[in-house]
């Protein structure tokens, strides 16, 4: 039986605006803060405990995230109208109404969820709420605060994980403070995407990177790592972050620095594996890593920066 000219059109319509509602909460990077909290899970665990839980928290996380972006969105309307006319807000694809509406609702029903978890990761969820609230509309203009707010959100969402058993925080806080300067570097480079970067900025986070590198290797010679095959996949994470790195600093031109910025955004899954291989196993670091495969075939589709 033929198909009707109005059903198919509906059906593409429905697709359009599934694409434009998943370009706008940006999925791709929702697998990255997935992974921050399968982490935080293992870590405190060093099991998969508790499943209904870690359901609950990699929910929340894309909640949060989500919102965080469309409310970053929201608040760059004016300025995307310029620079990003095609997002789906300045083209009028989605209006600001309805992003407000989506934004609330994905903070609340994280609160929500959060509530089912248990009081630590309430707590952390405000925490988050808050500092993507005051990101977007204030820090983000000033360039070392907003650097480091937007690190402090990625510092807590791996807490979320890690809340699981709140009294592993105090164990493996280092892991949040490693992640928050990573996305700190990615978020140093982010703000000359549109116009390009200079080279000694891109230089500088290069040295950064390979500090912070080092710093994370060191943590398996101390023992706090104690599972040293952690090392090559470290190798690896270094590798793929670098390759983009080094042609941003040989052409520092928009498309050079935004590529860098998605390949070190999607490398944060690695990062999260790197931590949950050291502290445990390859098989757990695995199901961390897998999470890579859906957000990097979504990524050729929808854009990550």
């Amino acid at each position: 039986m033929w198909a009707s000219p109005y059903n198919l059109l509906l059906k593409l319509d429905i697709t359009r605006k599934l694409k434009i509602y998943c370009q706008l909460v940006r999925l791709p990077n929702i697998f990255t803060s997935t992974s921050d909290i399968l982490a935080g899970c293992i870590l405190a665990t060093h099991a998969f405990i508790d499943i209904h839980k870690i359901i609950l928290l990699v929910f929340i996380s894309a909640c949060l995230y989500g919102g965080g972006i469309v409310f970053n969105d929201v608040f760059d309307i004016t300025t995307d109208e310029t620079e990003r006319p095609d997002r789906p807000l300045p083209s009028g694809n989605i209006s600001k109404r309805d992003a407000l509406y989506l934004g609330v609702i994905l903070f609340l029903t994280a609160l929500l969820c959060a509530c089912l978890v248990n009081a630590t990761s309430v707590c952390i969820s405000i925490v988050i709420i808050a500092l993507i609230m005051s990101y977007n509309a204030w820090t983000k203009t000033v360039p070392a605060i907003g650097t480091l707010n937007m690190g402090l959100c990625r510092f807590f969402n791996l807490m979320l994980g890690l809340s699981i058993i709140p009294a592993s925080i105090s164990t493996y806080w280092m892991f949040p403070l490693i992640l928050m300067i990573y996305v700190m570097l990615i978020t140093a480079l982010s703000k000359q995407e549109v116009k390009g970067e200079q080279r000694w900025k891109i230089v500088f986070v290069i040295s950064c990177f390979i500090g912070l590198v080092f710093f994370t290797g060191s943590l398996s010679v101390k023992g706090i790592l104690p599972n040293h095959a952690m090392h090559g996949l470290l190798f690896i994470f270094t590798l793929i972050v670098l390759w983009p790195m080094g042609k941003a600093v040989i052409n520092p031109c928009p498309k050079s620095i935004q590529s860098t910025i998605k390949t070190m955004v999607l490398s944060i899954i690695i990062l999260d594996a790197c931590f949950v291989m050291g502290a445990t196993n390859g098989l757990h670091a695995l199901v961390v890593l897998a999470l890579l495969v859906p957000a990097s075939i979504i990524s050729r589709y929808l854009y990550v920066t």
